[in-house]
Order: C-alpha cells, then sequence, then structure tokens
C-alpha cells in the first residue's frame, strides 16, 4: 500500500491508514473476546444438555413403541421423532465440522495455563482460540473462497434443517400420526434456526451471511455457530416434545413432567453463595387452574400461567400471588406464591460510550454498570489522573485539563449482606485530540483534479477524519490565506475570513494543468479554542 509509484505524500497517507486500521484493531477488547468464548463454551454446553434430554425422550418413545400394548399407537410417532434426530444430528455434525475447519485456518485454540482451574477437553470447556480476533479468516472462508459457495451453503443448510424438521409436524395421517392442526407453523415461526437476509444500515440489501459472519471476530463467529447449533438442538426437541404429546400417552398421571430449576437469583457475584431448588414439575395442560397475581388474574396457556412485567424502577421487585386448583371433593385449594427479581439498566460493564480511549479537552462518556446491583449501591472513581463526573444512571464524564499515560476506571458494590466487594477495574488510554485536516469540500489533495472540480468547491472544511469515534466533536475554519500559482503569471494571494472561497473562485476559471493553488495559515474553531491546522495543496489536472 507505500510501495509503488505513489507520490511521498500519499506514501505516508496509506501508511498512517494502516497504523490507523491497526490501532483500531487493538480496541477489541480482550474481555469482550473471553466473554465469546465464554458464550460459545455456554451454548455448546446447553446444546449438549438438550442432546441428553432429547435422547431420554426417544428413549421413552421407543419403550412406548416396543411395548405390545402400545407399539401400535406409539410407533409411528417414534418414526418421526428418529427422523428428527437424524436430521438434527447431520445439521450439528456440519456445524461442527465448519467450526473444525475455522479453527485449524486460525491456528487453533491457546494451550491450558499454568495452575488453571480448569482445562480444555470436552464440550462446553473449550480455550480461547489463538486467533480470536483474527477478521479475516472466516471471511475468506465464507464469503471469498469458491465465490462464497460455504457462506450460501450454510445459509441453506439452516434453513433446509428448519424445514425439514417442522415438516414432521405435517397433519398426514397416512402414517398413523395425528398432530394438531397448526402446529407444524407455529413451531416453525417460532424457532430461531432461521438464515434471513436483511438490509444494512443505508437500507441495501445485505446477505445474511454477510451480515452474521463476516464482518466480526472469529471469536464472535464461534459463538454465532454454536447459537445456530443450540437453536437446532432446540427446534429438535420442540419437534419431538410435540410428537410425544400427540400419543397421549396414559403413564403419567400429568400430561406434562419439566425439570425446573428455581434459584433465588440468576446472577452470582464471585465469592457469594448460589442456592437452588431443583425440582421435577409435573402439570396438566388441560386443567382449569386460574393464576393470580397481585390479586388480579393472568392468562393461562397449556395450564401455565403467563405472566409479563415490565419493570419500571431500578432494584429489588416482589412477585406474589397465589394458584387456584380444583379439588375434586368440590371447591378449590388455593397455593400461595412469593418470589424476588431485581431490576437493573442493561449494561453490564465498564465501556466508553465512544472507543476505548479518553481526550484532552473533551467530555468522555462512560457507562458503568454491576448487573443485579442496584445502581446506588455502585461505586466508582478514577485514579492516575482526570475527574470521573457522575451524569446519574451509571452514567459518567471523564474529564482531563492534561495528558496522562492510562487512567484506572475502578467498580465496587454494595452486597445484600452490607459487605463492599471489589468488582473490578478497566485502563483506558489518554490522548491529546487528533490535528484536523483541511478538505475543499470533497477534495483532500491526494490527487490532481480538474478545474471544473475544483471551481465547484465553494467551502474550506477542517475534517477529524472517518476513523475518529466522537462525532460530535467538530471543527469549522474561521480564517485562511489562498495562492494561486498559474504558469507564466505572478502569485495571486488572499487572507479570507470564514470558510466561504466564494470571494476567490473566479481565480480558479483561467487555470490549467499543473497549475497550483495552495491554502494555508488555516486556522479553526473546536474544542479548547482556535488552532492552526495543517495546509492543502491542490495541483490542477
Amino acid at each position: 500500500m507505500a510501495g509503488g509509484k505513489l507520490s511521498g505524500r500519499q506514501k505516508m497517507i496509506n501508511m498512517m491508514y494502516l497504523v490507523l486500521t491497526a490501532l483500531l484493531a487493538l480496541n477489541v477488547s480482550k474481555e469482550i473476546i473471553k466473554a465469546f468464548n465464554q458464550i460459545e463454551n455456554s451454548l455448546d454446553k446447553s446444546a449438549g444438555n438438550l442432546n441428553d434430554r432429547t435422547k431420554q425422550m426417544l428413549g421413552a418413545l421407543a419403550k412406548k413403541a416396543e411395548d405390545p400394548a402400545t407399539a401400535a399407537k406409539a410407533g409411528p410417532y417414534h418414526k418421526r421423532a428418529e427422523q428428527a434426530h437424524k436430521i438434527a444430528e447431520d445439521f450439528v455434525t456440519y456445524i461442527r465440522k465448519t467450526k473444525e475447519d475455522l479453527e485449524k485456518l486460525a491456528g487453533g485454540r491457546k494451550p491450558d495455563e499454568e495452575g488453571a482451574t480448569t482445562k480444555s477437553g470436552g464440550i462446553g470447556n473449550k480455550n480461547e482460540l489463538s486467533g480470536a480476533d483474527n477478521m479475516e479468516v472466516h471471511a475468506n472462508y465464507f464469503m471469498v473462497e469458491n465465490g462464497g459457495a460455504r457462506g450460501k451453503e450454510i445459509r441453506k443448510k439452516i434453513n433446509d434443517t428448519r424445514i425439514a424438521l417442522a415438516k414432521l409436524l405435517n397433519t398426514d395421517t397416512s402414517d398413523g400420526c395425528r398432530i394438531q392442526t397448526g402446529r407444524m407453523e407455529d413451531i416453525e415461526k417460532q424457532t430461531s434456526l432461521r438464515a434471513e437476509d436483511g438490509k444494512n444500515s443505508d437500507g441495501t440489501p445485505q446477505s445474511w451471511e454477510s451480515m452474521t459472519l463476516e464482518h466480526a471476530p472469529l471469536a464472535a463467529v464461534f459463538a454465532i455457530l454454536s447459537k445456530v447449533e443450540n437453536d437446532a438442538r432446540n427446534l429438535e426437541g420442540d419437534v419431538i416434545n410435540e410428537l410425544a404429546k400427540s400419543i397421549d400417552a396414559t403413564d403419567f398421571k400429568f400430561d406434562k413432567l419439566e425439570a425446573k430449576v428455581m434459584a433465588a437469583s440468576s446472577y452470582v457475584m464471585v465469592g457469594t453463595p448460589y442456592e437452588a431448588e431443583i425440582l421435577l414439575v409435573a402439570s396438566n395442560t388441560k386443567a382449569n387452574n386460574k393464576v393470580f397475581v397481585g390479586g388480579n388474574p393472568i392468562t393461562i396457556e397449556n395450564g401455565v400461567g403467563k405472566y409479563k412485567v415490565t419493570p419500571q424502577s431500578v432494584g429489588e421487585q416482589t412477585l406474589k400471588g397465589n394458584i387456584e386448583v380444583p379439588d375434586p371433593m368440590g371447591g378449590t385449594k388455593s397455593y400461595p406464591f412469593e418470589t424476588k427479581y431485581s431490576s437493573f439498566k442493561p449494561f453490564a460493564s465498564v465501556a466508553a460510550d465512544e472507543m476505548n480511549l479518553f481526550y484532552v479537552g473533551l467530555d468522555n462518556p462512560i457507562t458503568v454498570s454491576v448487573p443485579g446491583v442496584n445502581p446506588n449501591n455502585v461505586t466508582v472513581n478514577m485514579t492516575g489522573g482526570g475527574s470521573l463526573v457522575s451524569s446519574g444512571g451509571g452514567k459518567y464524564q471523564a474529564k482531563f485539563t492534561s495528558r496522562v499515560p492510562e487512567v484506572q476506571v475502578n467498580v465496587s458494590a454494595k452486597m445484600p449482606d452490607g459487605k463492599v466487594q471489589n468488582m473490578g477495574s478497566t485502563r483506558f488510554r489518554v490522548r491529546n485530540l487528533p490535528m484536523p485536516l483541511p478538505k475543499l469540500g470533497t477534495i483532500d489533495g491526494s490527487k490532481a483534479v480538474t478545474k471544473n472540480e475544483l471551481s465547484l468547491q465553494k467551502t474550506l472544511f477542517a475534517s477529524m477524519g472517518e476513523g475518529f469515534a466522537y462525532e460530535s466533536v467538530k471543527y469549522s475554519v474561521v480564517q485562511f490565506t489562498v495562492m494561486v500559482a498559474a504558469k507564466g503569471q505572478p502569485p495571486r494571494q488572499q487572507t479570507v475570513s470564514g470558510n466561504n472561497v466564494g470571494s476567490v473562485s473566479a481565480w480558479f476559471s483561467n487555470l490549467k494543468s499543473g497549475d497550483v493553488v495552495s491554502f494555508f495559515g488555516i486556522r479553526a474553531q473546536g474544542p479548547g479554542g482556535t488552532r492552526p491546522i495543517p495546509g492543502l495543496t491542490v495541483q490542477v489536472q
């Protein structure tokens, strides 16, 4: 990019672009990459658990299909369930093979660290990828090689698998199965196993594979592929569960059994205990039960109360009510319940709202939140320089009057037992604002322009560049001097207030190839006041 027969200026511009690209790559947080690895492992474990439960359902169906008393009724449903399992197994094998290919291309996974409490190996227990932040391996694999055939193939595999699984719930009774009308459409509509094209931010059509697999780091792509596998296992389980329910088996007093984990909270901080009650819940989807929350009845679907509320405040919330069940001996029995949950702002870390840099002279916004903890119980401070000003709701402004190498934002939280616990720290680099560069309309001086192109531009701008994250930071040209050097003529020069070049644009009409227009002595108004910025030289083509 910096070689060839380019001008010295162009070589420098290109080299700066490479440096900027590298710096932007460095801004991919290691914590985010680790989070993607954790998400991948969590989804892999979830898919494994779903597969185990599905196999248990298949085993129960197989017993019914083998039992002479139920074989005639259960056999057809068992056959469809086996088909569903094979479809899902084939798809999962394909996804895992894809991940294996990408893993090899990216250099495998990081070795176990000495003293690590968990060693790699097994489902849901994989180390981070060696090339976790790589942006090219998967892009080439899915979008470039063989004309993007693999990207098109995986999208087709996802959609074909969804359709094939849902079709096993068709209402065709020729094989002896009787499925409730509409269940195939309902389950196909509800599943997340789908790959649909969309549009990017400017409304241009964009393929699913480009939106999903091309522009994220490799660690995120692995997490996405694990989600796709998890979605397939979920759909497989839904289909087989629907087939099992359709048999109308009489083995159980209740027509629905579910394992439930009831925990006081889904969020547990390191150093605090996690407590839960694990039980098998039996329910009757046809029972005429009534569920009340706060004295008001809620909707019942298949014997299950559906409660939904949007918290309007942050902190601990109480859900209290009772379930009324018809008593076989007459009347009803009431079973009270009460549970608590916490509501909080949808932020889970210390994050700069613009980028992982703070700039001198700006109000640098950051957001701080600890999941499951009321923001009023969160304490934040900054060490290393500058000041941190709270604007409420977990929002802060980091301010600097002079540059320091870096600062550290520290977070602690007051726990329910009254103890204050350190929640971690995040480091941020501190930099001076970059120098804005002049542009005459769209002309940046990187190449010669025609006389007509030059004449059309009426405004001199001070641009921060497309790579600068703070869109709110603006500079305006307030003064400049323009000089026109035409061959065979004495130079013409004029100082202009403001940023409009209209007063001298008539000078451009007689310019010829090789003539030069220079803008210098440029001053721009922006954060911190008025400052001089580099000049701009434009050559006529």
